[in-house]
């Protein structure tokens, strides 16, 4: 028989640290020489080179699953080798007497959701165990059949607790086991208890953040999940957040009335619905009164026909508010029409109608709009009464009105006019004792004087008369609302100004936090991607930050404050992330000046879209060691499965594991095929894609007896 055999003794098994008895039988009836290899776990070491003694005693210490190969070659051939032969061989644990070495809890008694390390230990390395424990007369499961002896639990209802283990032998002769038990006592633990509900009473307005923070008494307080509910005025129930780790939250009422808050809290380890409850009831009212200070026109009547007309409304309120300018002719009782108005369009009417609507009602209307400013380009002589009306957005009715006549002229009136006012600070943030500087610009420098004055409380504090000088500068001395009023008018004028401006400057003692942008990659994401935030805001050192994050609304990650404005976040699970960032001034006593909210829609595992084999060699032979690694286009939490196709059909080589490559040698030439197939390893489905690769193995080279 053209071919070398291996035989051993004992045949098949063996226990560790005993000989064993390896012998090639020659078949082919040439004098050969031998190397011997044995292979484990993927490893091939060398014990003998070639020589010609067909004989090896070889002992194993190390118990497990073995390869012993025996590669052959003719006396003074140059070839590696000719023939080779391969045998599996499993060496046994030595027999010693099973036992256990360690069982032990690390405390007797402890408290409901306390934990309780449980390790044990034998004296066989190929012992497994399993946990059970016994908990209000049940037994359930902890661990079924592992290798780690240790095991960490909480019990969540009180009373004696009885814990199980069986530990079981896997090779031998014989499976052997041992069952032991203990008991631990858990005593019940003190309910959470809620002292006390704070509120920002200072900010019970419509439109303005209030905060709440619930004071509680108990000692292990990170252990406790609170829960809002909040009635409205007309008895509606809403569930604002589910219980969560985070004890505080803010709210903004739209409306005034007399609203409660409920909030419940219990211990994450506790079996009721809740072990405590409290409610404030806290009235929200209107807020101060949103009054216009100013109504002004940026040139000063009289103006020609024609002439673009900036109307302004200046008020004593930062908030969202809307405005509505409308203009009516005085002595003719007409509507003027203008051409720079954007008309709403109502019920289908076309322009004409609105404007023939308009022209019935005797007035123009600009319907309520965001902004603040209003331009007019009168078309017609004669006088004009504008008249703004302002409300919050949160509002049915109207807050302020203000009226102001204005008169057109056939005749031009040649008027300077105040192009741009430029300052250095932002006015609605101003720091007390820091400079402002004011900086006009006029349509005609050269034929302009500027005049400039200040009030404080409707008291004039600082004023320049009318000069060449188009600049100001500004100290502050004290907190509060300012106003400025700035004047222009050409040399040559005789009004008392051609155009003004008014601003309102908002002094403080800090500047508060704000939180202008949010930079991330506006993206698609999937589970395991990492999404980066960074803050852009004001730019002091007296501010800090922190963030909430919520996953499909439950609270799952949260930051106390720092000055840190850039954040990771590794995304685990697919849903609804809201990313909740604050921003505050430390010398701020409100839970935090500004929030901003984002919303990420994680969708999922990032779908498998390449996959490939590579192989370590281009041309193939007989006998040789080839090595195929998979890869794809993921890189985390992936598992591969391999299969072999050649003469007797599709065979596994490796079922799914995270392992992405294996080792082959093929036998015989011919055609063969690799399969691969790819899936997440979380995925139940049978792959997510696949590769196949086809190879050809060459004819072993062999000389001729005649050498040629």
């Amino acid at each position: 028989m053209d071919e070398i055999r291996l035989n051993i003794v004992p045949e098949k098994q063996q226990f560790q640290g005993r000989n064993i008895n390896i012998e090639v039988i020659n078949d082919i009836g040439e004098d050969l020489e031998y190397k011997f290899l044995i292979g484990h776990e993927s490893n091939w070491e060398t014990v003998r080179e070639f020589s010609i003694d067909n004989t090896l005693k070889w002992r194993f210490d190390k118990a497990g699953d073995y390869f012993i190969m025996v590669q052959a070659r003719k006396q003074k051939s140059n070839l590696a080798f000719e023939y080779v032969t391969r045998s599996h061989y499993e060496i046994l644990y030595k027999e010693v007497p099973f036992r256990m070495e360690e069982f032990n809890v690390d405390k007797d008694k402890l408290k409901v959701g306390e934990k309780l390390c449980i390790s044990a230990r034998s004296n066989r390395n190929d012992a497994v165990y399993k946990y059970m424990i016994k908990d209000d007369k049940v037994w359930k499961t902890l661990k079924d059949m592992t290798k780690d002896g240790d095991i960490q639990y909480h019990f969540t209802t009180p009373g004696v607790k009885e814990i199980s283990l069986k530990c079981f032998t896997t090779k031998g002769n014989g499976k052997k086991s041992i069952s032991l038990t203990k008991k631990v006592e858990v005593e019940a633990k003190e309910e959470p208890r809620i002292k006390l509900i704070e509120c920002s009473k200072n900010n019970l307005y419509v439109g303005r953040n209030i905060n709440f923070n619930v004071k509680i008494d108990y000692k292990e307080d990170d252990n406790v999940v609170y829960k809002f509910i909040k009635v409205y005025p007309e008895g509606e129930i809403e569930i604002l957040r589910d219980y969560s780790s985070n004890n505080n939250i803010t709210l903004v009422e739209e409306l005034k009335g007399e609203y409660v808050l409920i909030c419940y809290i219990k211990d994450m380890f506790s079996l009721n619905e809740y072990d405590d409850r409290a409610k404030i009831v806290y009235r929200v009212k209107d807020g101060e009164k949103v009054l216009i200070k100013e109504l002004t026109t940026n040139l000063q009547s009289p103006q020609e026909v024609g002439t673009n007309i900036k109307i302004g409304a200046v008020t004593n309120s930062d908030s969202r508010l809307l405005y509505r300018f409308m203009i009516e002719k005085i002595e003719e009782k007409r509507v003027h029409v203008c051409s720079k108005i954007k008309y709403k369009e109502i019920e289908g009417l076309n322009k004409n109608e609105i404007l023939k609507k308009f022209e019935n009602n005797k007035i123009l209307d600009s319907d309520y709009i965001a902004s603040p400013y209003f331009f007019w380009k009168p078309e017609k002589e004669g006088r004009y009464n504008i008249k703004c009306i302002i409300k919050r957005k949160s509002s049915e009715t109207p807050d302020d009105m203000k009226e102001l006549e204005f008169g057109v002229k056939e005749l031009a009136v040649q008027d300077e006019r105040i192009e741009k006012v430029i300052f250095s600070e932002d006015i609605n943030n101003i720091l007390i004792n820091h400079e402002l500087n004011i900086r006009v610009e006029g349509a005609t420098p050269w034929m302009s004087e500027y005049r400039f004055i200040i009030f404080k409380d409707d008291k004039e504090i600082q004023r320049t008369e009318f000069s060449k000088d188009n600049e100001i500068d500004f100290i502050p001395r004290e907190a509060g609302e300012f106003k400025l009023e700035i004047h222009l008018k050409g040399n040559k004028s005789k009004k008392e100004f051609d155009s003004k401006e008014v601003f309102i400057l908002n002094v403080k003692a800090f500047i508060p936090g704000k939180i202008e942008y949010i930079l991330y990659d506006a993206r698609e994401y999937y589970i395991h991607d990492k999404i980066n935030f960074e803050i852009v805001g004001n730019k002091s050192k007296e501010m800090v930050y922190k963030y909430n994050v919520y996953l499909n609304g439950v609270h799952v990650e949260q930051s106390d404050y720092s000055e840190h404005r850039a954040y990771d976040f590794k995304l685990l699970n697919s849903g609804r992330y809201k990313f909740e960032f604050f921003c505050k001034n430390i010398k701020s006593e409100e839970e935090q000046d500004y929030i901003k909210n984002l919303h990420i829609n994680v969708i999922g595992n990032r779908p498998i879209t390449e996959s490939y084999i590579k192989c370590d060699r281009e041309n193939i032979n007989m006998l040789d060691e080839i090595t195929f690694q998979g890869e794809c286009n993921i890189k985390e939490n992936i598992i591969y499965e391999f299969y072999l196709y050649d003469n007797d059909g599709w065979r596994v080589l490796q079922k799914y594991s995270a392992k992405d490559f294996f080792t082959f040698i093929p036998k015989q030439a011919g055609e063969y095929r690799i399969l691969m197939l790819v899936k997440h390893i979380n995925n139940n489905g049978s792959y997510e894609h696949y590769c196949i690769n086809k190879f050809t193995v060459n004819y072993l080279n062999r000389p001729n007896v005649n050498g040629k």
